[in-house]
């Protein structure tokens, strides 16, 4: 009786280890299907937050799924560039985990997991704007065929991790060349099903339209059809804020702003009367808020309040027919005469005359650098005292001057007048055979000093933050040295601009000079710029802001605007803390809650596209920026609201001086 207890006992519990263990073997192995997708999705987030670190100027971007069969990208596990659909399609394949940096992740069945990303994010081929209001294009539906994400645009989701789980007769043979860790193949229907009415393993390839995918339930294993693809889902505010943690975000956004109101600054600067351009309009959905080319100024803006522009044909036609604004770059177009081959000996005179201006500048540069040197040395002398170095300092920068001044003398008396003669010896016109290209030599040493200043302001700006970084690193949480640091990155931001003003100045003084000594006709107001920020920022800088130019707005005075004649404030200036400004630059920052920023080329999962909510101003300003736009004379009050950020555009004293640019204070 006992022996029979024992093997009873014995029987019973090997049944129920073999139950339970059954059991838990399953929960184990739904644990490690759960950790692979949650690993997926970190992986992923991760690539798009430190996208920026490889591909500067590009944030949020996406990789490609593994598509081929041992085609473009042969390496299993490596996102295919070349197999990733047309532009801003939705494209799914297997999860490119070698791209992302981690080991195959497997489901419950041993199958590879999978990933669908949408046509905004993926970054090839790369949509022409992505930035933290664009919204994915993915439909998640639950079991039941209930929408759970994507409702509405701004809900859809912007990727999809799906483990496909077991085998639900498909096709999942091997003999694919480069599939050693996930075997099988790359067809998407041997894996991925749904439930008659929505097929995760089919896309509609249409651009800018949302596709449907379904997530299955408990029991959709066991239903007709069957499906049990589970999806974790990646949203749009997951990925930036994700990218906007990142310590530099804030500072890219600031310094790029700045360095755009520096564009507005050189536009202005470019002509004796200071004119600004007109702004863009508010609504772009004609011809798409994507596209470069729509941000156009407007021939005739309602409201001196808008979005920045980057053409600027209108403002240019305009101020060519008033004439405002003359002494912007020469126009060579028209009819040249005839001089005989003699004239051309001049242009050794002309060469010469150049050579000594430069030399002369130079050694200017080198007299002004050996004073500020002898002004650091002097603070640092324990015997002076700051206003007597000031004074040291103000001496030899006068003196400096001076030299410069009187050596210009003595070369307009030589070199120039050497040149002069010959032009007059020989009978030449100054526009014509060998000094019509002088005239151009005038605009393209223009041009070329424009762009090595913007190149020297942009690398002094660009060390900012990396130094700005090093320094909050050594002050280790210290009040006082973080205080010294921005006080710091304040000083140099104000340092390389006035480098860049003087830059500016300094070449349209050139140009001014040159296009004189050879009589160059000059256009009637005109700045010779099509392009304000395209031909002006460097890249990665353009590409930053060809991602996020629909949150830069503007704002020109009635004053300094094309329709003004003086460009000097005389009672139709906006005004920030009280002061006068030409104009304003304006980056609208994240959306406050419950406000959408929906662009009107996105489509839903049946075609109906949606509704623009990127015309309403109250949606990317705040308080009463926004409140502001209708403000047809440019004279209205900005400020600091909500998540605006303001860089003002700074008229001098003295009408046709330089203008400047400055954050503007709060």
């Amino acid at each position: 009786m006992l022996i029979a207890m024992v093997v009873l006992a014995s029987v019973a519990a090997f049944y129920l280890m073999g139950k339970y263990g059954a059991v838990s073997e399953q929960h184990e192995r739904q644990d490690n299907r759960v950790a692979a997708l949650a690993e997926a999705k970190k992986a992923l987030i991760a690539y798009a937050a430190t996208y920026i670190d490889t591909h500067p100027g590009e944030m949020g971007f996406l990789p490609c799924p593994d598509t081929d069969e041992g085609g473009a990208n042969p390496e299993e596990g490596q996102q295919d560039v070349g197999a990733c659909g047309n532009l801003n399609t939705n494209t799914i394949g297997r999860l490119p985990y070698r791209s992302l940096d981690i080991a195959p992740q497997k489901d419950e069945a041993n199958e590879c997991l999978w990933y669908a990303v949408s046509g905004y994010y993926k970054n090839a081929p790369k949509t022409e704007m992505l930035n933290e209001d664009t919204n994915g294009m993915l439909q998640i539906s639950n079991a039941a065929g209930a929408v759970i994400y994507g409702n509405n645009p701004e809900d859809r989701v912007v990727a999809a991790v799906i483990a496909p789980g077991t085998n639900l007769n498909q096709d999942r043979s091997g003999g694919v060349a480069n599939t050693e860790q996930c075997g099988g193949n790359y067809t998407v229907a041997n894996y991925l099903e749904g439930d008659g009415v929505i097929d995760n393993s089919v896309l509609n390839n249409n651009p800018d339209q949302a596709d449907s995918f379904i997530k299955a339930g408990t029991n959709s294993e066991s239903g007709a059809p069957a499906f049990n693809d589970l999806i974790l889902t990646i949203t749009r505010d997951e990925i930036w804020n994700a990218v906007k943690r990142r310590r530099d975000y804030r500072t890219r956004m600031e310094d790029l702003t700045q360095k755009i109101a520096n564009c507005v600054v050189a536009y202005g600067n470019a002509g004796s009367v200071k004119n600004l351009p007109w702004p863009s309009d508010l609504d772009l959905s004609a011809t798409g808020y994507r596209d470069d080319t729509s941000y156009a100024d407007s021939a005739t803006p309602a409201s001196l309040l808008g979005r920045l522009p980057d053409l600027v044909s209108n403002s240019e036609a305009q101020l060519d027919a008033s004439g405002s604004g003359s002494g912007g770059p020469p126009d060579f177009g028209g009819a040249v005469p005839t001089d005989p081959p003699s004239c051309n000996q001049c242009k050794k005179d002309y060469d010469k005359y150049l050579e000594e201006l430069a030399e002369e500048l130079a050694e200017y540069r080198l007299d002004i650098a050996e004073a500020n040197t002898d002004y650091q040395t002097c603070l640092l002398d324990p015997t002076k005292t700051e206003p007597e170095c000031d004074a040291e300092l103000a001496d030899e920068l006068a003196d400096a001057k001076k030299d410069y001044n009187e050596e210009l003398d003595e070369i307009a008396a030589d070199e120039l007048a050497d040149y002069q003669a010959c032009l007059v010896k020989h009978t030449c016109t100054t526009v014509s055979g060998g000094f019509v290209a002088d005239c151009t030599g005038c605009q393209s040493d223009y041009d070329k000093a424009i762009a090595d200043a913007i190149k020297k302001r942009d690398k002094e700006l660009n060390g900012i933050p990396g130094q700005y970084t090093s320094c909050i690193k050594k002050a280790k949480g210290d009040p006082d040295d973080i205080a010294d640091c921005e006080k710091e990155r304040e000083e140099d931001i104000a340092d390389a601009n006035e480098d860049y003003a003087e830059d500016v100045a300094e070449a349209q003084a050139l140009l001014e000079l040159c296009s004189s000594v050879n009589s160059c006709p000059t256009g009637g107001g005109s700045k010779g710029i099509e392009k304000m920020i395209s031909s002006c920022l460097v890249t990665p800088d353009f590409e930053l802001w060809q991602h996020w130019k629909d949150h830069f707005f503007y704002v020109v005075s009635g004053d300094f605007s094309p329709g003004s004649s003086s460009a000097v404030c005389a009672g139709n200036c906006v005004t920030v803390a009280g002061t006068p400004r030409a104009g304003i630059v304006l980056f609208s920052g994240e959306r406050q809650p419950g406000v959408d920023r929906n662009d009107p080329i996105g489509k839903d999962v049946v075609g109906t596209a949606d509704t623009d909510s990127r015309l309403t101003i109250g949606n990317y300003l705040d308080g009463s920026n926004a409140g502001n736009y209708q403000d047809a004379a440019g004279n209205k009050t900005y400020d600091w609201f909500g998540n605006d950020y303001l860089y003002c555009i700074n008229p001098n004293a003295t009408a046709g001086d330089p203008l400047s640019s400055a954050e503007c204070p709060k």
